[in-house]
C-alpha cells in the first residue's frame, strides 16, 4: 500500500514512521522544506515534495494532518486529482465543521475521518514518535462508509 501524508508535524510524522515500519510506502508533503529534508534524511518517508500533486495519483490512502481550517482548502484545491478507490482521511479532533463538506468535495474518492487520541506536550517533526499511538484510543467516524474502507484505517 502507498500512503501520502499531508503535513509532517508531530502526528503526521509519527504516522509516517509507524507506517514505514509496517512496510508501507510513505510519501510526505509539507509546506516547510526543512521539515521535508529532515523527514527524508531520517527515513520517515520514502519520498517528499512541497507539491501534493506529485503523489496524489499514485497512492491508495491520503492522511491529512493539517489544522482544521486547512483541510477543506486542501481538498478543494486537489479534488479533481483524487481517484476512485482512494481513501482520504484526516486526523483532526474537530469534525462537525467540515466532514460533511469534505465528503462532497472528494466525490471520486472515499472520505473517512478519524482521530487518534494521541499527542505530546511538544509539537513538530522533531518530536515525532510512532509510540505515541500505542495504547491510545483511535476513533473512526464513518458516514455511509464501506466496511473494507474502515478496515484499512483499523490496520
Amino acid at each position: 500500500m502507498k500512503v501520502l501524508i499531508v503535513g509532517l508535524g508531530l502526528i503526521g510524522a509519527s504516522y509516517a514512521i509507524g507506517l514505514r515500519q509496517k512496510g508501507l510506502i510513505v510519501y510526505g508533503v509539507d509546506r516547510d522544506k526543512k521539515t521535508l529534508d529532515y523527514a527524508k534524511k531520517e527515513g520517515f518517508v520514502d519520498e517528499v515534495s512541497l507539491e501534493p500533486s506529485d503523489f496524489i495519483n499514485d497512492v491508495d490512502l491520503i492522511i491529512i494532518a493539517l489544522y482544521p481550517k486547512d483541510i477543506l482548502k486542501f481538498l478543494k484545491t486537489y479534488q479533481n486529482e483524487f481517484k476512485k478507490g482512494q481513501i482520504i482521511t484526516d486526523v483532526c479532533g474537530i469534525k462537525t465543521d467540515f466532514v460533511y463538506k469534505a465528503i462532497k468535495v472528494v466525490k471520486n474518492a472515499t472520505y473517512l475521518s478519524h482521530h487518534p487520541m494521541a499527542g505530546r506536550e511538544k509539537t513538530g517533526i522533531y518530536y515525532a514518535n510512532p509510540d505515541i499511538f500505542k495504547g491510545a484510543n483511535f476513533l473512526i467516524c464513518p458516514i455511509d462508509n464501506k466496511e473494507e474502507d474502515i478496515d484499512v484505517l483499523k490496520k
